[in-house]
C-alpha cells in the first residue's frame, strides 16, 4: 500500500498477501493472505519491519491491499481493503488511533459486492467515498460507496 505518515513523523505502510512470508508464520499461513506494517523515518529511506511480529489481522488474514486514510477532524486512521472472504458482500473497514494498531475490520455493504477498494476521499460534507470494482461484473465495472464514521 502507499506510505501513511504517523505522527511521531515516521512513515507506515501495508505490505503483503502474496504468501512469500518468511518464516512462514505458523498460525496465519494455510491459505490465508496476510498483510503486515513496515516503518521508515522518511521517504527514501528503507522500510523496517515491525518486530517481534509485522503481520496485522485486518480479518483473520483474508485481507489485501489496505489503503489508509487519516481523517484529521476525527483523529482516526482509517484503511479499506479487499476482503476476500467478503467480495461478495462489500469492503473491508478497519480503524486506529496511532496507524499502528488496527481493529479487527469490517464489512461495508454494498450492492454487488466489491473488489480492490482504491482508498476513501473526505468529501466537502463529511462523507467518505470509496470508488472499487464491482465484484463479478463481467468488464469490471467502476462503482462508488459512499458512507460516514461515527
Amino acid at each position: 500500500s502507499p506510505p501513511y505518515r504517523l505522527a511521531n513523523g515516521t512513515y507506515a505502510a501495508f505490505y503483503g498477501s502474496a504468501h512469500t512470508e518468511t518464516p512462514i508464520p505458523h498460525s496465519w499461513h494455510g491459505g490465508k493472505w496476510n498483510n503486515g506494517l513496515v516503518f521508515a523515518k522518511s521517504l527514501g529511506q528503507q522500510f523496517v519491519r515491525r518486530t517481534p511480529s509485522a503481520l496485522v489481522n485486518l480479518n483473520g488474514g483474508f485481507s489485501e491491499n489496505p489503503i489508509v486514510t487519516y481523517l484529521e477532524q476525527k483523529k482516526v486512521y482509517i484503511a479499506v481493503f479487499d476482503g476476500l472472504k467478503w467480495q461478495h458482500a462489500g469492503f473491508g473497514l478497519s480503524t486506529s488511533p496511532d496507524g499502528v494498531t488496527w481493529s479487527p475490520g469490517v464489512v461495508v455493504h454494498v450492492p454487488g459486492g466489491a473488489r480492490t477498494p482504491q482508498g476513501a476521499i473526505l468529501e466537502s460534507d463529511g462523507t467518505l467515498s470509496v470508488y472499487y470494482t464491482q465484484s463479478g461484473t463481467v468488464g469490471e465495472r467502476p462503482m462508488r460507496a459512499s458512507f460516514t464514521i461515527t
